[in-house]
C-alpha cells in the first residue's frame, strides 16, 4: 500500500476524553468535501509512560529531526489542536 502524505497535524491533550477528541476532529472537516488526510499523534505514535520512549518519538533528545513527530510537522500544511 502507499503511504499519503500528511495535511493536517493533529495533537491533543494527554487528558481528553475520548469521544470528546473524536468529535473536536471531525467537527472542523465536517463541510470539507474532499477529507483530508491528517496525522494524530494519539494514534500515529505508541502512547507509553517509559519517558525513553516517548523522547525517541517526539524528538527530545540531541538531534530531534529525524522523530516522527519532527518529520511529520514539516511536512502539513496546517495544525489542529485539540485540548
Amino acid at each position: 500500500s502507499e503511504f499519503k502524505r500528511a495535511e493536517i497535524f493533529v495533537s491533543h491533550a494527554w487528558a481528553e476524553n475520548f469521544d470528546e477528541f473524536v468529535t473536536a476532529v471531525n467537527t472542523p472537516f465536517a463541510t470539507w468535501p474532499v477529507k483530508p488526510t491528517l496525522w494524530i499523534c494519539a494514534l500515529a505514535l505508541v502512547q507509553s509512560t517509559d519517558p525513553e520512549l516517548v523522547a525517541i518519538q517526539v524528538g527530545a533528545g540531541d538531534d530531534p529531526s529525524h522523530a516522527p513527530f519532527t518529520k511529520a510537522l514539516e511536512q502539513v500544511d496546517k495544525i489542529l489542536v485539540v485540548r
